[in-house]
């Protein structure tokens, strides 16, 4: 008896992990777009922005409660992955801010996060708002100009 239970209960738990194995694979994550995420902040002043193909999602606090959403314009995006292209995505982190204002409270704080489902990449890049790297300007400049934030 003791031996059919153990064969039993073997025979069930196999079972049971084979059809929760084989329920997962048929479930597949749903492919996510592109992103650009660009924050402005400061102490007492915060904006993040996510920019998708389908939407622009603006958070206006730090806790993110206050939210507004707008949707994407098909010729603003193409032109965001035209600039994306123009892009060194290697040495993207490795970008140097022109001025370090922000650290003194002088400026606020911006930073572009770009999350390319494609190649597995994310990567920020740490400015002063309004003074980004050179080689990223132009991309800063229209995702401001799409989000509807001003650049100072």
């Amino acid at each position: 008896m003791k031996i059919f239970m153990t064969v039993f209960c073997l025979t069930v738990l196999t079972t049971d992990c084979a059809s929760t194995k084989a329920g997962l694979s048929k479930v597949k994550p749903k492919a996510e777009n592109n992103v650009f995420i660009y924050k402005k902040y400061s102490r007492g002043f915060y904006n993040e922005f996510h920019i998708g193909e389908e939407k622009i999602t603006s958070y206006l606090n730090y806790q993110k409660t206050k939210i507004s959403e707008k949707s994407t314009a098909k010729k603003d995006w193409e032109y965001c992955l035209k600039l994306l292209n123009d892009i060194d995505l290697k040495n993207f982190s490795d970008l140097k801010a022109p001025s370090n204002l922000r650290q003194t409270d002088r400026v606020l704080h911006g930073a572009l996060t770009l999350k390319i489902k494609e190649k597995d990449f994310i990567a920020s890049c740490h400015f002063d708002h309004g003074n980004p790297p050179e080689k990223i300007k132009i991309l800063v400049e229209h995702l401001l100009y799409i989000s509807g934030a001003e650049s100072h």
